[in-house]
């Protein structure tokens, strides 16, 4: 990757350093390289998560860490302005190819999603599988509700406690935890999507093709070869499929 800013993408900053910033998220890209849903959710799985979002034309709607742009795309058919913000390069300007590719409007913006004014100016907001910008689930619902209009929605994907599970070495909510923090900050659950276990395993599969795909499209630099971390988060993911879910659950808040 070059160290300008990719085509068909704006900066949230002009001082911004993208060379540094492909730097950071070249792992990541081995392990997603060619991968169209960087989270374990299955096509079908964001159909449903866009019925409850229920966006409508006019729509201002707001896809934060938008990945390849497969979220962004599918709402962007739904409302002319869609915005999605991601800070890896390497997936904006997937984001932006695949937009471009298939005839669909929507802009896309590197930079870091935390830094957002908190105007209440978006109708809908989307954050899928990155609630760590936001230090976890409360977090990442305290900070994207107050970017909401008022009887504006929110989607958060994120992993939670299975029922009558115990997530060893740390705090992850239940579902009725995670009901407790929207319903503390305003909010109402409209529904959730879980994940299920072909989605988990499609996306594990995904992960190592990725690694030994962009390895091979890149033989003369050791960086690209990140087929061990590969093996070991799909090792992770699956020792903690024994207690943790990944569900999307969206909420409109008044």
């Amino acid at each position: 990757m070059t160290h300008d800013l990719p085509a068909g993408v704006s900066a949230d900053k002009p001082d911004l350093d993208v060379a540094e910033l492909a730097t950071r998220f070249r792992a990541f890209e081995a392990l997603h390289d060619g991968v169209d849903i960087c989270t374990p959710l299955s096509a079908g799985d964001l159909d449903r998560v866009a019925e409850l979002l229920g966006v409508e034309p006019g729509h201002r709607v707001l896809d934060v860490a938008c990945g390849h742009g497969a979220m962004l795309r599918k709402l962007a058919y739904k409302s002319e302005f869609v915005t999605g913000i991601d800070l890896s390069p390497w997936a904006a300007r997937r984001a932006a190819e695949e937009l471009e590719r298939q005839g669909v409007r929507a802009s896309v913006i590197l930079g870091d999603a935390a830094h957002l004014a908190e105007d209440p100016i978006w109708d809908r907001v989307v954050c899928l599988g990155a609630g760590w910008i936001f230090h976890g689930f409360t977090g990442t619902c305290r900070a994207l509700s107050r970017r909401l209009r008022p009887g504006g929605r929110l989607a958060i994907g994120d992993l939670r406690l299975r029922p009558g599970a115990n997530a060893p070495g740390g705090r992850v909510p239940d579902a009725a935890e995670q009901r407790l923090i929207i319903e503390s900050l305003g909010g109402r659950v409209l529904g959730d999507v879980v994940s299920g276990d072909d989605a988990w395993s499609d996306y594990g599969a995904a992960v190592l093709t990725a690694a030994d795909h962009h390895r091979r499209r890149h033989p003369a630099d050791a960086a690209a070869d990140q087929r061990a971390l590969a093996r070991q988060w799909v090792a992770d993911a699956e020792r903690d499929r024994a207690w943790l879910d990944f569900a999307v659950v969206v909420a409109e808040f008044e």
